[in-house]
């Protein structure tokens, strides 16, 4: 079994056992919350879908209705705040590159060079 597949099987493991345990036991919203958690967070680096997961999760769980969109959402966004602010010192060396408040001049111009393809 290959390195990426060990992976998917733990996964698709792990997924099964969180629902099972949701669903078997009449666990409570925060129970659901808590391994959906843990399936964002476990997925989110991994070069697959963290959003997929969570969504079959939160169907495996039958955690729906109006509160599991939401909480896609603000699970999605606090994601996003973690690695924006993991990356908040890169990513403000380059914003004070673009600038031209940083470093050498090939250095701010490889910034602005980036920046202006990723616009684009």
């Amino acid at each position: 079994m290959s390195e990426g597949s060990r992976g998917s099987v733990s996964t698709a493991a792990l997924l099964t056992l969180l629902a099972a345990a949701a669903t078997a036991s009449g666990a409570t919203q925060w129970l659901q919350v808590v391994a959906l958690g843990v399936v964002e967070g476990l997925t989110e680096f991994l070069p697959v879908s963290s959003t997929g997961h969570l969504i079959v999760a939160a169907d495996a769980m039958r955690f729906q209705g109006s509160i599991g969109g939401t909480f896609e959402i603000f699970i999605q966004l606090g994601a996003i705040l973690a690695v924006v602010a993991f990356y908040l010192r890169d990513l403000l060396a380059q914003a004070a590159a673009v600038l031209g408040r940083g470093g050498e001049r090939a250095d701010t111009a490889g910034a602005r060079r980036f920046w202006l393809d990723v616009l684009i």
